[in-house]
């Protein structure tokens, strides 16, 4: 539900742009870990106070209920319908062949690239939208918040207050775990001791069975010819992130992730899931369990939940195999994946160090 909130409300404060200033052009929005956003390219200089007016006409917005709509277009028809509409910088990123997919309030319609929208705009009344930022040139950047209802938005409100204190950021640098040197966090040995116990606590309770092993080429080759004979294949590697936070999240994201890689066949999710739940349980993380299941049919790792008895909630979205998340709230109450799980014809899981330390910092 919430996720599709935020992503309804980011369409709500566009609706509200567009509306109350015609001339500005959409580039591109959506939700975040704590809210939502939307960046735009203003004509004109604005007002100090922008962000009080729109969500004045949001709140408008919200209270008229009005319907929100889906539907597809082919290319041609999606670019020359989004120039009807002004949106310009829109209609561009439409390239290729295919459908597009849009959304309409109201007058208002916009490209979009994700499923999960509510179906009015009824519950889009609960929000704070927070004083714009600069980006290049005249790309400006709206952010804000949005609770389902009035006191669950005063709780976040407050957490935020309080959250410069109490987040990992600070606290790692409090418990000497890194240092801030030119805007960078460098990590120092105490730091780097307590990922080494973090990584050797998940490669303890891994499977009895499983085999660590380092391979920087060819890996999948090297996979495949292990798994012959090796159920569960257990390494540690950096991954670099392809994401453009929209929101300060520090090592929950950070350039460059330690994560524990394991593969496993499938068959052997049972004993994964169970030891990942262990490792969990014995950090002190409290978690749950998301499931974005494979369209095909059902696949393993839905039918070992179902198995295993635990509580998951189905996430809706396209997915070429089945991805499964143990998500945990940091202070803020923002969601993140302490582990990640796809499965196919294999089951590959990423475990990252660094986010698992900064829930610990946080929650503990």
């Amino acid at each position: 539900m919430m996720i599709s909130l935020r992503r309804t409300a980011a369409e709500v404060l566009a609706a509200a742009l567009y509306e109350t200033f015609p001339g500005v052009d959409l580039i591109c929005g959506g939700a975040t870990p704590s809210g939502f956003y939307y960046d735009f390219v203003f004509p004109h200089p604005i007002h100090p106070e922008l962000h009080l007016q729109i969500e004045e006409k949001m709140k408008q917005i919200g209270k008229e209920k009005r319907e929100i709509s889906s539907f597809e277009m082919v290319a041609l028809s999606a670019k020359g319908f989004l120039e009807s509409k002004g949106h310009r910088l829109l209609s561009k990123q439409i390239e290729g062949a295919g459908l597009f997919s849009l959304i309409q309030i109201g007058s208002f319609v916009d490209l979009v690239s994700e499923e999960g929208f509510l179906e009015n705009t009824s519950s889009v009344q609960h929000i704070k939208i927070f004083p714009p930022t600069q980006l290049d040139g005249k790309q400006i950047r709206i952010t804000g918040t949005v609770g389902e209802t009035k006191e669950e938005l005063k709780l976040f409100l407050k957490k935020r207050r309080e959250y410069p204190d109490k987040e990992h950021l600070k606290r790692g640098e409090q418990k000497k775990y890194w240092k801030s040197v030119l805007g960078q966090f460098v990590w120092l040995s105490s730091g780097l001791r307590r990922k080494e116990e973090i990584i050797s606590l998940y490669r303890k309770n891994m499977p009895p069975f499983s085999l660590e092993i380092s391979a920087l080429q060819n890996r999948s080759e090297i996979e495949k010819e292990l798994l012959k004979e090796i159920p569960v294949l257990f390494q540690t590697s950096f991954i670099e992130s392809s994401v453009d936070p929209i929101e300060e999240v520090g090592f929950f994201d950070p350039p460059f992730s330690e994560v524990i890689q394991v593969t496993a066949l499938v068959g052997q999710e049972n004993s994964l899931l169970q030891s990942i739940r262990k490792t969990l349980t014995m950090l002190g993380l409290n978690y749950s369990i998301s499931l974005t299941p494979w369209k095909r049919r059902e696949g393993c790792l839905a039918r070992a939940l179902r198995e295993l008895n635990w509580p998951f909630e189905v996430v809706k979205g396209a997915s070429d195999g089945e991805n499964l998340d143990f998500l945990v709230e940091d202070r803020l109450g923002r969601q993140w994946s302490a582990v990640s799980i796809v499965a196919k014809d294999i089951v590959r899981c990423n475990i990252m160090v660094e986010r698992n330390l900064s829930l610990l910092l946080e929650l503990l």
